[in-house]
């Protein structure tokens, strides 16, 4: 187990942080005077999860997938799971957003019991045909209701004028037309595919005892299991529309205001990923890095896993060199620090947003540096690395 410790000084709490074998992370803090204990178990499964990657091949789900996964889980073949919350005194609850849903409850009594319950049903699925069915109902009114909500109606026009293709612009729940495409066997493949130990944290705060919660995640989270890493999705730059407009029936206008703002989605810059996980494999022996990804950016380039700029003009050599690039390094990821592998389509979605940005600039540096110096211009030298330490004429044969 992986574990780390938070101390605020400004509430004078203390959290520890604990990566089960499983992938689980566990946030716990005891909040000495408390009567109450509160847990949430959160998955990184939300709204703009729209599809995944499977054997080659894109998958597609229907908007509302994930919210239509949250009001079925509380289901199990012995009733609601509801129903056994109220029985131990337990206040719980559910709900979905863009980028997760959670699971939690408060209790004053019965913690211990409470926690199992919780565990268990997200641990045990219960998809049974006809109750996937008549939820739509449910569902749908969830929906009409929400949209004669002014408070709602104003984000969700501002969303929809903000992107074009993002999921995030669809409702959280989907639409009729979507959730009508759901049922048990598509809500047993979004479990399978995203509820796994590695994109869930369970949170635990008030009064309770650490080690009650570190062994029950260890009972109903035994064993690995990786999440699909969800589809990636190319968002123009430009708002789809600058105004967006609606009447409604009330005393008065509410409006917002929205910036597109350039990044987003899920793209993550893999070298910082490496060193963040590195100074978490060596919790209190951690050397203090920046987090900003140097370190495992030059063990890349000494060790010939890079690719060079130039292999940008040749795509075939380049997606042949990088997925063998990427089975190296998911070997990494997996096996020494426990985290998800990288798949293709997040590699391919990176190199069509920057391939062409890069290519003008691309060129033979040191012919250009020759006809500067010959034409009397000034050059800057950067010598932080030593003489005979360059990492690319260092290391390849030019």
């Amino acid at each position: 187990m992986n574990e780390r410790i938070h101390t605020s000084t400004l509430l004078g709490q203390t959290t520890r942080t604990v990566t089960l074998p499983s992938g689980l992370t566990v946030q716990m803090c005891q909040m000495p005077g408390f009567v109450t204990a509160y847990a949430m178990l959160t998955v990184g499964f939300g709204s703009i999860d729209t599809g995944y990657r499977l054997r080659g091949k894109d998958v597609r789900l229907p908007a509302g997938a994930a919210h239509y996964l949250e009001h079925k889980m509380f289901d199990g073949p012995e009733g609601d799971a509801m129903l056994q919350f109220d029985a131990l005194g337990a206040s719980a609850n559910a709900f979905t957003s863009f980028d997760k849903t959670a699971y939690y409850f408060s209790c004053t009594e019965r913690f211990e019991e409470a926690l199992a319950v919780l565990l268990g049903f997200v641990t045990s699925p219960y998809f049974e045909g006809s109750s996937v069915r008549r939820e739509r109902g449910i569902i749908a009114e969830e929906l009409r209701m929400y949209r004669d909500s002014p408070d709602w109606m104003v984000t969700a026009n501002l969303l929809q004028a903000l992107y074009r293709n993002h999921p995030v612009r669809e409702d959280i729940a989907g639409t009729e037309e979507s959730i009508a495409k759901i049922d048990a066997a598509l809500l047993r493949r979004c479990y399978e595919r995203f509820y796994c130990p590695d994109n869930m944290v369970l949170t635990v705060a008030g009064c309770f005892e650490q080690q009650t919660v570190l062994e029950l995640a260890q009972r109903y989270f035994p064993a690995a299991r990786w999440a699909a890493r969800p589809l990636t999705v190319r968002e123009p730059r430009k708002v789809r529309q600058t105004f967006c407009e609606q009447q409604m029936p009330i005393a008065s206008p509410m409006f917002q205001i929205g910036f597109k703002a350039p990044g987003g989605g899920r793209e993550n810059m893999r070298h910082r990923l490496l060193d963040e996980l590195e100074e978490k494999r060596l919790a209190d022996k951690q050397f203090g890095s920046t987090k900003q990804g140097i370190a495992p950016f030059y063990a890349d380039k000494y060790a010939k896993k890079t690719v060079l700029a130039g292999e940008l003009f040749y795509p075939e050599h380049l997606r042949a060199h990088l997925t063998d690039l990427l089975a190296w390094k998911n070997l990494t990821l997996t096996r020494v620090y426990g985290a998800a592998p990288i798949s293709m389509e997040e590699i391919d979605a990176w190199l069509a947003n920057y391939c062409e940005k890069i290519k003008p600039f691309i060129c033979d540096t040191g012919a250009l540096l020759r006809q500067a110096q010959k034409d009397g211009k000034r050059m800057l030298f950067e010598a932080q690395l030593g003489a005979l330490r360059d990492l690319d004429y260092g290391i390849h044969p030019y």
